[in-house]
């Protein structure tokens, strides 16, 4: 179901090259000296054996029946594993949409697939993410209709062995599958009632597969549904934020090391190498693409010496072929010659896209150093109690650790200051239940990069869960008007009661602006709903027919207009729903200086 990678040994002109003390590599394009790249890889699902099954609506048969998604259906809310997509994920296979003949077909009217593949096949780097864990989330609310672990989960070719999964029923005969899991990672069992954004398990590399990576897969009335939306498949999305597919090409993993690579199948962990004695040296450098290379796409690295100066440059590489997941390797043996702190660029298309720090001093030693601290943010501005809360990094950070080790993250999720979730895993991602907290909660998420051993500053991110202006509407009985009426006749429609935390049906003081000391005229809006649906606009006019819009300030809750030589002036408020949906302005009569 993934990628079979295979060690590739590739022709080359040269296998390293020595350089003398300040000379500089001139060298013309050279292909790498290793590598792999993707391969069609069978389907998976059809060798599971019946026998480790409870349901299994098409087990053993391929090509599978495509299915066109029904309007009923439930939406993904976010994708179900803790990485992010195009950094430490990526899509591999989309589902073939013509499993009956020979041809394949993706959603985008291309080759993202191969012949009968019914799901997502989405891969983590290499087993290095897997050891650390990475994990698997509920993409909706559900029942655990079939669940199976302890499986071997390192399988590197295809093969009929027994994978790990978990199935959800969602209702409707909608279900999601969740294949290849790490052994004895499931958190879940038969018949269990789980919400959107629980862990399932981790991702492994269990049952037929070529490496670690997640199978999802989609079904609804024994059929096979592609949630994504595109040429091939033009109806509405099942993702309520499609994921970008494909995504620009982009480095996921690079290091140094003196491991010799030739018989590297680019997925088991090797050594690193982030401290060099001084002299000759053979230095390996291996790299992780996704989503690439792209045909007639370039590639660069060159050696940067303390002082700036460039003892080698290994002129441009230009790929011939495409892959949507690749991983090269080269070595090249240069001369150390200078005590320091050196640098190795990396450039793709002519720009740097990594910039790695090596050490070279006499003792080829130092102490160790800790992780670098991983800024980190919501996936969303907002998020709604019965919304799943996504935490993520918000930078590729492909140095993580300046000794190379690999890092892992530990997660801690609080709501009003208690631990609400505590994890450890390799994964730049996490994620909370929905319903974990209820309107006005406060939820922070805060994250300590670790090496094992040393320990990066903890960095955090903050959200307060706001209640949806149709839940609220519904609660206080006035689902039935629309949001522009004022059932209780102060002045205020419905929507403005909401954004000012007063009551529909109760009459409240009017909007009111008000003289600033010395200067403009301010409106105080609190937002205490915060439903990013529903936005709040004040404008300001002199004569009640030019209306120029106020300043907010940085939450946007007071906007100013206006100076005190105004002799009069006007403020309103213009409340909207969505980019086309209704409105409501509500005015707020003449204030004099």
């Amino acid at each position: 179901m993934n990628l079979v990678v295979k060690s590739i040994r590739i022709p080359t002109m040269w296998a390293a090259m020595a350089l003398s003390p300040g000379a500089v590599g001139s060298a013309l394009a050279q292909d790498p000296d290793g590598g792999g790249a993707s391969q069609p890889a069978c389907n998976c699902l059809a060798t599971e054996p019946l026998a480790k099954q409870s349901l299994r609506p098409l087990a053993g048969v391929n090509p599978p029946v495509i299915k066109a998604p029904g309007t009923v259906l439930q939406r993904y809310p976010f994708l179900p594993m803790g990485g992010i997509l195009g950094n430490d994920l990526g899509i591999n296979n989309l589902v073939d949409l013509n499993p009956a003949a020979s041809a394949i077909l993706d959603v985008f009217g291309g080759g993202a697939t191969y012949d009968g593949h019914g799901g997502h096949d989405i891969d983590l780097i290499s087993f290095t993410e897997q050891d650390l864990g990475v994990p698997v989330f509920a993409a909706l609310d559900g029942t655990v209709s079939s669940v199976h672990d302890g499986e071997y989960d390192r399988q590197v070719v295809n093969n009929s062995a027994p994978g790990n999964y978990v199935i959800l029923n969602h209702g409707n005969n909608h279900y999601s599958w969740y294949w290849h899991l790490r052994k004895n990672s499931v958190l879940v069992t038969l018949n269990q009632v789980v919400k959107a954004g629980q862990q399932l398990g981790l991702v492994g590399s269990s049952g037929n597969s070529s490496g670690p990576h997640l199978h999802f897969e989609t079904q609804v009335d024994g059929g096979v549904v592609e949630p994504f939306t595109g040429p091939s498949r033009p109806s509405q999305s099942l993702w309520l934020n499609q994921p970008v597919f494909p995504a620009p090409v982009a480095l996921r993993r690079i290091f140094l090391t003196d491991v010799d690579l030739s018989t590297w199948d680019g997925k088991q962990p090797i050594g690193t190498k982030a401290v060099w004695t001084t002299g000759s040296k053979v230095i390996y450098l291996p790299i992780s693409l996704i989503n690439g290379p792209k045909v007639g796409s370039t590639c660069q690295f060159r050696f940067i010496r303390p002082n700036g100066s460039t003892p080698y440059d290994s002129g441009l590489h230009t790929w011939s072929a495409e892959y949507r997941s690749s991983w090269w390797w080269w070595s090249r043996t240069v001369n150390l010659n200078v005590e320091g702190v050196w640098r190795l660029d990396f450039l793709i298309n002519g720009s740097v896209v990594a910039a790695v720090p090596f050490t070279v001093n006499a003792a080829g030693t130092l102490a160790n150093r800790a992780p670098v601290s991983q800024p980190i943010g919501f996936e969303k501005s907002a998020y709604a109690p019965g919304e799943v809360v996504v935490c993520q990094a918000t930078t590729a950070n492909l140095v993580a650790d300046p000794d190379f080790t690999a890092v892992r993250y530990q997660w801690v999720w609080k709501k009003n200051g208690t631990a609400v979730r505590s994890i450890t895993h390799g994964g730049r991602m996490d994620a909370i239940p929905r319903s974990t907290g209820v309107a006005g909660d406060v939820i922070t998420c805060e994250v300590t990069v670790s090496d094992g051993a040393l320990t990066s500053s903890t960095t955090s991110a903050t959200v307060t869960l706001y209640e949806a202006y149709s839940l609220w509407s519904a609660a206080k009985g006035t689902a039935a008007a629309t949001f522009s009426t004022d059932q209780d006749g102060d002045g205020l429609p419905a929507v403005a009661e909401y954004w000012l935390g007063t009551s529909p049906t109760v009459r409240n003081s009017a909007l009111t602006a008000q003289r600033q000391a010395g200067g403009p005229l301010s409106m105080n809006l609190p937002r205490v709903g915060l439903d990013p649906n529903i936005t709040a606009i004040v404008y300001t006019s002199t004569n009640l027919i030019d209306w120029v819009a106020a300043n907010p300030n940085a939450d946007g809750t007071v906007w100013t207009a206006g100076s005190a030589s105004d002799k009069k002036r006007w403020m309103r408020v213009r409340f909207g729903q969505g980019a086309a949906g209704p409105s409501a302005t509500v005015t707020v009569g003449e204030v004099k200086p």
